[in-house]
């Protein structure tokens, strides 16, 4: 990796497990470029993977599917099948895109820039995207978010606790719970009974980690 290449994100170096600077600072749109640029990607498939994951990191499923419902909307295809045809495509490319080819690309490129990190003196030690990785095979934002996949919590709850309780996203994964403990409802209406024990439990264990 070149200099230049380098300076463009060592700002990611102290912030490796930071899915909020991650996104907030478009790191995945630089990466794709420095990518393209380098021939990593050719330049038509760099075109859609720019497109979907700049798209997906900031609104989510929802941004993709809005996209693809707006290029529907002068179509012949009756509503029922424009909606089909807009969920088949969003679907596709979140799955072979987001998931799938993106988290290959980025531990490509967490490899270079470690190795590249440690040639120009940085030490890279704690260097590790793996959360960063996670969000886009898993969609999972939050600290409390990854503890709770990491101790087998299912995704698409935590998915869904994410989406109705956004305030744990701007905290850490104690505070997040403890907020969470004084709003017993919101727990009682995205978590079914089994959840909610799995929740416990991965409460307790997170409280030793302290």
């Amino acid at each position: 990796m070149k200099r230049n290449n380098f300076q463009l994100f060592e700002g990611i170096i102290g912030n490796s497990g930071n899915i909020r600077y991650f996104l907030e600072n478009r790191i995945i749109n630089a990466i794709l470029e420095t990518f393209e640029a380098t021939q990593i990607l050719d330049e038509k498939k760099a075109g859609v993977y720019y497109a979907v994951v700049s798209t997906y990191s900031q609104q989510g499923t929802l941004g993709i599917l809005k996209y693809h419902v707006g290029r529907l909307q002068e179509s012949e295809e009756i509503i029922e099948e424009r909606m089909d045809s807009a969920y088949i495509k969003t679907f596709e490319q979140i799955r072979n895109i987001v998931e799938y080819e993106v988290p290959k690309l980025l531990c490509l490129f967490e490899s270079l820039f470690q190795q590249a990190g440690r040639l120009l003196g940085h030490n890279m030690d704690d260097f590790n995207m793996s959360s960063i990785i996670r969000f886009f095979e898993l969609g999972i934002t939050t600290e409390l978010g990854l503890f709770l996949v990491e101790f087998g919590f299912p995704a698409d709850t935590i998915r869904d606790l994410e989406r109705k309780v956004p305030a744990i996203g701007r905290m850490e994964a104690l505070e997040a719970v403890a907020y969470l403990e004084r709003n017993p409802k919101m727990i009682y209406n995205i978590m079914d009974t089994y959840e909610r024990e799995l929740f416990s439990r991965a409460e307790k264990v997170l409280q030793k980690r302290k």
